[in-house]
């Protein structure tokens, strides 16, 4: 009877030991599992943040060229109009009409018009409307201010002032949205701070 008990024993802890060993092994697995999903998720939240940083990145860069490309082609048609008002004011004092350069005028609108969309598609609201503004007013300033015979030179220093003073609140509106501090002075383009179409500077 002794020895019966013994073995049911011995039996009974056999199988609790091997029950336990089991219960830890699928414990270790288990564990091991879910430190292996978590470390396979936090790897997949890392790559998606990437790969965010680079779309933002990217996102970023071409707004940056889209702006940059607009920007050049206003002020390569201001170069244009302001060699028009040196005409135009040339005309005044010489009692003259000089017939201006319209196939450059007509290049030099056609390259910001093309550059436009693209600022449309990717720029918030604001910069839409000012980049649209933009390439109205200096259509407007030719039609307004350059084709009358004889031109207005008080309409045309105010119609430029207001040209100049948009361009600058473009330009300092993009550098915002680029995360760029805007300009404290103007860098010689066109801007609030140009010199209007009465100075001399710019009709050398």
């Amino acid at each position: 009877m002794s020895t019966t008990a013994s073995l049911l024993s011995l039996s009974l802890g056999l199988v609790a030991g091997l029950g336990a060993g089991l219960g830890a092994a699928v414990w270790t697995q288990r564990e091991t599992r879910r430190r292996e999903d978590v470390r396979w998720q936090r790897e997949r939240d890392d790559r998606r943040d990437q790969w965010r940083r680079e779309d933002e990145l990217r996102w970023l860069q071409d707004r940056q060229q889209a702006y940059a490309r607009l920007m050049a082609a206003l002020y390569e048609w201001d170069r244009v109009l302001l060699s028009a008002v040196a005409s135009r004011q040339n005309d005044l004092a010489l009692n003259r009409r000089t017939e201006l350069d319209t196939a450059e005028r007509t290049q030099v609108s056609k390259a910001a018009r093309e550059a436009l969309p693209l600022v449309q598609f990717m720029a918030p609201q604001t910069i839409r409307s000012r980049a649209r503004q933009a390439v109205t007013d200096r259509e407007a300033f030719w039609i307004i201010h350059l084709t009358p015979d004889p031109p207005d030179r008080v309409g045309m220093d105010a119609g430029w002032r207001r040209l100049t003073e948009r361009t600058s609140l473009l330009r300092d509106t993009m550098r915002n949205d680029l995360g760029l501090e805007s300009e404290g002075e103007d860098t010689g383009q066109s801007g609030a701070d140009d010199p209007g179409p009465s100075d001399p500077s710019p009709v050398r």
